[in-house]
């Protein structure tokens, strides 16, 4: 890996910019040479159980304030 990962597994993070967006936890990195980092994010089912994992680039997601609470917009 190239370069030093910004969020760590277990982190977590909100995805924040676009259209959608909440609360979720850094379940793995991916990288591919020469391209820039993913990371996996499980999000919780709302009403339901177990988590769904979403793909997204650094810029799509952002540091929760004290670990467990959103961010503020």
């Amino acid at each position: 890996m190239s370069k030093e990962p910004k969020f760590r597994v277990g982190q977590q993070v909100e995805k924040w910019p676009g259209n959608y967006g909440g609360p979720g936890t850094v379940r793995g990195i991916a990288h591919d040479k020469g391209q820039p980092l993913r990371y996996i994010v499980g999000h919780k089912i709302e009403g339901g159980f177990g988590e769904f994992f979403h793909i997204y680039a650094e810029g799509n997601l952002r540091e929760v304030a004290n670990g467990t609470e959103r961010a503020d917009r």
